[in-house]
């Protein structure tokens, strides 16, 4: 087992992109994919947040937008996935985002929010 979380572990970080000025909305959509969209997906999403598109997530939820350009420690987003907002997301957790997951979105939001 040891083995197996180890191997998926260092596929996950050879996959990420060395720069994260060249991070795009495709390098994060996968764990959005994964862990988000199962309640954030168009129609029926908690107060309309659907992060189905990237249109989408940038609309952000009925209380507004959830991530601020060049600015991840003020984006809802990103308070939620690390827990320092409530309730923590992702809302089925745990297990949450793993601490690779959370800086390759935290360093896309960072970059730019590339689409």
């Amino acid at each position: 087992m040891y083995r197996i979380r180890f191997l998926t572990f260092v596929l996950i970080a050879i996959s990420l992109p060395v720069h994260s000025d060249h991070l795009d909305f495709a390098d994060v959509y996968p764990i959005l994919e994964q862990r988000c969209l199962v309640c954030h997906h168009h129609p029926g999403a908690p107060l309309g947040l659907s992060m189905e598109t990237y249109q989408q997530l940038l609309k952000g939820s009925e209380n507004g937008v959830i991530v601020i350009v060049g600015e991840p420690e003020n984006s809802e987003l990103m308070r939620r996935i690390k827990g320092d907002a409530h309730p923590r997301m992702p809302f089925n957790g745990p297990p949450y985002l793993t601490e690779l997951e959370i800086e390759l979105i935290e360093n896309w939001i960072d970059s730019g929010l590339k689409p």
